[in-house]
């Protein structure tokens, strides 16, 4: 639930100030001998990872990103990247306590056609949010799609899988996401999950986002921007191909082999 007034204006201190020691905390630390690339595995001195600097829209601060000579990806902030699962939980909460976004419905519908759904075929939304549409609009057209969304507090929006023992039981003829893959700690083992979940080599999976570009930099819950070498580099890592679907924002994965 949105915010208003004075509760708003709190919770952005809090966010703001909670940021503000962990700045005072880094400068305090001793700087790492080595930066290890979260994509690629790349473990090289610092001065070799090109160096992008930001603001965070959110109230977090200043952004620094670091780009891998391997594999291209630009990755960061470290301390978003290193929070764990609790302290990541509570800055969602935060952010969307004051904060709401666009709905992406037509964005996810766009990136639907691009699984070449057939009927009678079962597809996933992974990571399907408590904001979009879609998913019924979908269901609406005949199709069968299900949403994965373990944070889902949605009601009234479909099926929605909360739990991922019970999405690892299932198989899918297509998977999607829209403005998901940059905001995963960790991208490959969420590729290689879902790589599991689909029925057989001709089923496929569709990730749109942006941040194939580096673009939309000034928010810390952007973890990974795919540039360069790194779309292919994230695709072999979690055991499939990637291919080019003339969209900027969108590519088509399928299981490698």
């Amino acid at each position: 639930m949105i915010r208003s007034g004075f509760d708003k204006l709190a919770v952005q201190l809090r966010i703001r100030a909670r940021w503000l020691r962990y700045a005072l905390a880094e400068r305090l630390s001793e700087p790492p001998s080595t930066v290890i690339c979260p994509l690629c595995k790349l473990e090289d001195r610092p001065g070799s990872f090109a160096t992008r600097i930001a603001q965070d829209y959110f109230w977090g601060g200043r952004l620094v990103r670091r780009q891998c000579p391997g594999c291209d990806v630009i990755f960061g902030s470290s301390r978003m990247l290193s929070l764990s699962r609790q302290e990541l939980d509570a800055e969602y909460r935060d952010l969307y306590s004051v904060y709401e976004e666009n709905d992406s419905t037509a964005l996810e519908l766009a990136a639907f056609e691009y699984l070449g759904p057939r009927p009678g075929g079962r597809y996933l939304n992974f990571g399907s949010g408590r904001w979009s549409k879609a998913m019924s609009t979908l269901r609406d057209r005949g199709h069968d799609i299900v949403g994965y969304e373990p944070y889902s507090t949605v009601e009234g929006a479909g099926k929605v899988i909360t739990r991922e023992e019970d999405l690892r039981r299932l198989r899918f003829d297509g998977i999607m996401s829209n403005n998901l893959i940059e905001h995963l700690q960790d991208p490959v083992a969420a590729l290689t999950l879902q790589a599991g979940l689909l029925e057989d080599q001709s089923s496929c999976m569709v990730h749109a986002t942006s941040c194939y570009r580096y673009e939309l930099e000034h928010s810390r819950f952007h973890l990974f921007f795919f540039v360069g070498r790194s779309v292919e580099t994230l695709a072999r890592r979690a055991g499939l191909r990637v291919e080019d679907t003339g969209h900027p924002d969108v590519r088509r994965y399928f299981r490698a082999g």
